[in-house]
């Protein structure tokens, strides 16, 4: 038996939450350039089953897993130069920022 709160009533529900899109097939991208320098176009090889096409590609600095808060945290939405696509596959061409 748990002593219930001194505020009232101890609250036991769960609820839980799952997003649509983190079932979806998620595409595999292998860089095809072995290094990247600022303003230079790259390429990405992706494989990818689902029915959707690529609009945009981002770039995500990671966040600091122990605070919940990150100023340094950032994301870039880099320009897409070109696209070649095949059946489950193919190669797109990024334009790499312009400045760190």
């Amino acid at each position: 038996n748990i002593d219930p709160s001194p505020y009232g009533e101890a609250e036991f529900r769960v609820e839980t939450f799952a997003h649509q899109d983190w079932y979806r097939t998620k595409p595999i991208l292998q860089p095809l350039n072995s290094t990247i320098g600022y303003s230079q176009t790259f390429a990405l090889q992706y494989t990818y089953t689902g029915a959707s096409k690529f609009s945009k590609v981002t770039l995500h600095h990671p966040c600091h897993a122990t605070h919940g808060s990150d100023f340094n945290q950032r994301t870039l939405v880099l320009p897409v130069k070109g696209v070649k696509e095949a059946a489950g596959s193919g190669q797109l061409t990024v334009m790499a920022p312009p400045h760190a």
